[in-house]
Parts: C-alpha cells; sequence; structure tokens
C-alpha cells in the first residue's frame, strides 16, 4: 500500500471513529463510504487493514439492523394512530 492511500485510511477512519464517538450518525455514512471504497483499493492486507475491513463490516451489520428497528417503531407508531381512532 502506498503512502497516500494508507493516510487516506488513516484520516478516514479517524474521521469515523469521532463521528461514532459524537453520536453524529447522519454523517457517518458518507464517511463509511469513503472509507470502505479506500480499504478496495489497499493492495496488501496487513493486520490493520484486515481489522478495518473488519470493523468497517460491523458497522453496516449494525446499520441496518438499527434500520430495521426503526421500521418496526415506525410500524408501531402506525398501529398506535389506529387504536387512537378507535379511542
Amino acid at each position: 500500500m502506498n503512502k497516500q492511500t494508507h493516510n487516506k485510511i488513516k484520516a478516514l477512519t479517524e474521521e469515523l471513529s469521532n463521528l461514532l464517538t459524537s453520536f453524529k450518525f447522519a454523517e457517518v455514512w458518507t464517511v463509511a463510504g469513503a472509507l470502505n471504497a479506500t480499504l478496495k483499493t489497499a493492495t496488501d492486507e496487513d493486520s490493520v487493514v484486515v481489522e478495518a475491513k473488519r470493523e468497517l463490516r460491523n458497522y453496516y451489520h449494525i446499520s441496518s439492523e438499527i434500520s430495521t428497528l426503526n421500521k418496526r417503531l415506525v410500524g408501531k407508531g402506525h398501529r398506535l394512530a389506529e387504536i387512537a381512532s378507535k379511542l
């Protein structure tokens, strides 16, 4: 991996970390996508790159779970609206 790619991965990983730990979840998706694209260009598979890829994959999995739960909550809201209309 060249120095420029290494520096970009480091900067994006730090930015993603800061956004997540600052609860700025609306901004995370774009940075995660940029990090994912950059990680795909990394030709060597040193342990840190592998670890970053694994953590990013875990982030996407958790994000998907949250999306599913949000949809279920919206469904509960619709159901409560139906109940309220009957009262």
